[in-house]
C-alpha cells in the first residue's frame, strides 16, 4: 500500500481524475452519494450521516461503522452488499446497498478505492453495473499512478499525460488516444500476419457515431443541458461495449468505437444497432425530456482501410451515408468514387437543416411610387463552418436533386411565416411574405396541408403568404398541381411566376393556373434602360401582365437607369440591390422600428 506521504502527493491528481465520475455516479437515479479514499487507513476515510431525507451529508459518523469491515476489499469488477436488519434498524430503517469501485495504479495495486451508497439493495442494476465497468476500466487508465518509488515529477508528468489523452467531459479517450489504440491493434495484427506467413489479418471493426439533433438541443437549451446530456449518452453506449472494446468521444457530438474482435461484420452491425437503441429512450435533464438519435457508419480492417486515419475517414463517410437511411451504414467503395464530395455535401446540407444551422435572409420587394416595402421575399442562407457562405444556386439544386427539398422548404416556410407574423403584430403593418417553391415539395407530399397547417401555428394570415414557382415547376408533369395551387388561391394565398421569360411563358399557360403576379428575371432587367430589345423585352412582359390583370415585379434592380425605366412603363413592384441587399431577421426590425418612429415624428 502506499505511504502516507505518497499519498499526499496524489490526492489533488485522483480528485481531479475521478471528481467527474463522482459527480456522474451522484447523478444516477437510485443513488444517495459517493465516499472516496486514496489509501487503506481508516482515519482518512470521509464521513458520512443519514438524515432521513433521502440523502447522505458529512456529519460524525464513519462509513465502515455501518457497513461493516467485511465490505471494505478490493473487487476489480466492483461488489454489492445489502445492510443488515440490525444496520437498518440502527440507522433509521435505512434499506440500501454499497457497491464498491477499486481505484488501480496501472502495475494493478489498489491505491484507494469509491464507494457508492445505493437508496435500494437491488439498485445496482445491470445498467449500473456496466457502467461502473466501464468507469472502473477508465479511471484504471486515467490515474497511471506509479507504485514505485520514482521521482514525485515523473508521477505528474504521467497523471498529466494521461489527463491529456482523454476527454474530460465524458472521461472517455480523445481523438488521440483514440487513433493510437486503432494504431497499435492494426500494428499487432500486420506483425501476426506475417508469422502466420501472410494468412489474412483478423477483422477489426471500427464505428463513427454521430448524433442527431444534439446541436438544435444544445442551441436551444444551453450548453450546460447539451453537456449533460453528452454524458448520459456515453454513458448509455458504454452499455453496450464488451471487455476489450474502445469508446471514445472525437468532439462536439461524434463518437467512435473500435471493436478489436467482432466475430463477423454482422457482428459489428449488432453492437451498432445496440447503440442506436441505447438512444430510442427519452433522455431526462432536470426537467427537460430530450430525445437524440444516432447514425453509424462502420469501416473494416483490412478491407476498408489498413491505417487509423483511412478507417476513420471511411467510417466517416459511410455515416453520412447512414443519414440518408436507416442510420446504419457499412462503407463501401463506390461510396468514394467520384460521389464522396457529394456525398459528404449531401451529409452536411442534411445536418444543417436538421440541426437548425441554415438563417433565412429576407429582399424587400418596393413600391415605385412612395419607396415603401410591400413584400419580403424568403432566401435561404447557410454558412458551413469550414467554407463560409455556401451560395444557394449550390445548395438549392442539391437539395431538389435528393430527398431534402422538402425539409428545406418546410424550414424556410416556417421560419418566413414565423417573422412575418411577429413584423405584422408588433409594428402594426400590411407586409407579405414570399416564399420559394418547387414541383418536387408537390410530389408525394400534401402541400396545401403542410403550408394551411404552418400559417395556423405561427399566426399568419393566407393572404400575407406569396408562394414563387418558376415556370418549369408550373410546367412540370405533376397531375396534381393545378388542382394544389387552385385550393391555395382560395384559401387566399398568392401564386407569382418566379423567372419569367425564361421558360414556358405563354398566354393559355398562365391561363391554366390561378396566378397573381410575374417576376421578370434579372436577366432582362439587366439591360433594361440601355438595351432597345431588353427594353421591349421587359416593357412587353410588364403590359401582357397587366393585360391579364396580374401584377407586375422586376428583379435585380441594380441601377438609376433601370429604376428609372421600369418606373416609366408603370412596374408594380421593384426588387434588387438599388433598394435593398438581402436583410438579416434583426435588420429588417430595425428597419421597421426606425419607420415606425419616422412615421410617429
Amino acid at each position: 500500500m502506499m505511504s502516507s506521504e505518497d499519498s499526499a502527493t496524489l490526492s489533488p491528481h485522483f480528485q481531479q481524475l475521478v471528481g467527474a465520475l463522482i459527480t456522474l455516479l451522484s447523478r444516477q437515479p437510485g443513488v444517495l452519494g459517493t465516499i472516496l479514499t486514496l489509501e487503506s487507513s481508516q482515519e482518512r476515510w470521509s464521513y458520512l450521516e443519514w438524515q432521513g431525507a433521502g440523502r447522505f451529508s458529512p456529519q460524525a459518523i464513519r462509513y465502515q461503522t455501518l457497513f461493516g469491515e467485511s465490505n471494505l476489499q478490493h473487487c476489480p469488477e466492483g461488489i454489492v452488499e445489502s445492510l443488515t436488519v440490525e444496520q437498518s434498524q440502527r440507522f433509521g430503517g435505512l434499506v440500501g446497498g454499497v457497491a464498491i469501485i477499486p481505484l488501480l495504479d496501472m502495475q494493478g495495486y489498489a491505491v484507494g478505492e469509491l464507494m457508492v451508497l445505493l437508496q435500494r439493495p437491488d439498485g445496482f442494476t445491470p445498467t449500473l453495473r456496466q457502467a461502473m465497468l466501464q468507469l472502473t476500466l477508465q479511471i484504471h487508465a486515467l490515474t497511471q499512478l506509479r507504485q514505485q518509488a520514482m521521482a514525485r515529477q515523473l508521477e505528474s508528468a504521467a497523471a498529466g499525460n494521461a489527463i491529456a489523452q482523454f476527454d474530460p467531459l465524458t472521461l472517455l479517450p480523445n481523438r488521440a488516444h483514440f487513433s493510437k489504440k486503432v494504431e497499435e491493434e492494426i500494428q499487432e495484427r500486420e506483425q501476426s500476419s506475417l508469422r502466420r506467413q501472410g494468412k489474412e489479418s483478423p477483422l477489426l471493426a471500427l464505428l463513427f457515431v454521430d448524433l442527431d439533433r444534439f446541436k438544435r438541443i444544445n442551441d436551444t437549451l444551453g450548453h450546460a443541458i447539451g453537456d449533460q446530456l453528452l454524458k448520459e449518452v456515453a454513458s448509455r453506449f458504454a452499455t453496450c461495449m464488451e471487455p476489450g472494446d474502445v469508446l471514445a468521444r472525437l468532439g462536439g457530438d461524434e463518437f467512435t468505437a473500435l471493436l478489436p474482435q467482432p466475430r463477423n461484420q454482422k457482428h459489428a452491425q449488432m453492437t451498432a444497432q445496440m447503440l442506436i437503441n441505447s438512444l430510442r429512450r427519452p433522455i431526462l435533464i432536470g426537467k427537460e425530456e430530450l430525445s437524440v438519435g444516432a447514425s453509424i457508419g462502420i469501416s473494416f480492417y483490412p478491407q476498408d482501410g489498413r491505417d487509423a486515419s483511412t478507417l476513420l475517414q471511411h467510417a466517416d463517410i459511410a455515416m453520412y451515408q447512414a443519414k440518408k437511411h436507416s442510420g446504419l451504414a457499412l462503407y463501401a467503395p463506390s461510396m468514394s468514387a467520384g460521389g464522396y464530395k457529394r456525398l459528404i455535401e449531401e451529409g452536411e446540407l442534411r445536418h444543417a437543416i436538421e440541426e437548425g444551422l441554415l438563417t433565412v435572409s429576407y429582399q424587400p420587394q418596393v413600391d415605385p411610387n412612395t419607396g415603401e416595402w410591400r413584400t419580403l421575399e424568403a432566401l435561404a442562407r447557410w454558412r458551413h463552418p469550414k467554407r463560409g457562405m455556401v451560395p444557394p444556386a449550390h445548395f438549392v439544386p442539391l437539395a431538389e436533386q435528393t430527398d431534402l427539398i422538402g425539409a428545406l422548404g418546410e424550414f424556410i416556410l416556417r421560419r418566413a411565416c414565423a417573422d412575418m407574423a411577429a413584423w405584422r403584430a408588433c409594428y402594426g403593418i400590411d407586409l407579405a411574405i414570399s416564399v420559394n417553391f418547387s414541383a418536387r415539395q408537390f410530389s408525394g407530399t400534401d402541400m396545401v396541408s403542410q403550408i394551411t397547417r404552418i400559417l395556423g401555428e405561427t399566426n399568419l394570415p393566407c393572404h400575407a403568404l406569396e408562394m414563387e414557382m418558376t415556370e418549369s415547376t408550373l410546367a412540370s408533369s405533376l397531375d396534381n398541381l393545378p388542382t394544389a395551387m387552385r385550393r391555395l388561391r382560395e384559401l387566399g394565398v398568392r401564386i407569382a411566376v418566379d423567372d419569367f421569360g425564361t421558360g414556358y411563358s405563354s398566354l393559355a399557360y398562365l391561363r391554366r393556373f390561378p396566378v397573381d403576379a410575374i417576376k421578370v428575371d434579372q436577366s432582362f432587367v439587366s439591360g433594361a434602360g440601355k438595351n432597345t430589345t431588353d427594353n421591349a423585352l421587359v416593357r412587353a412582359a410588364v403590359e401582357m401582365a397587366h393585360a391579364l390583370n396580374l401584377q407586375a415585379i422586376a428583379e435585380g434592380v441594380e441601377t438609376e437607369s433601370q429604376n428609372t425605366f421600369l418606373q416609366e412603363i408603370g412596374c408594380d413592384l421593384l426588387q434588387g440591390y438599388f433598394f435593398s441587399q438581402p436583410l438579416t431577421a434583426e435588420q429588417v426590425e430595425l428597419h421597421l422600428s426606425q419607420r415606425r418612429q419616422q412615421q410617429a415624428a
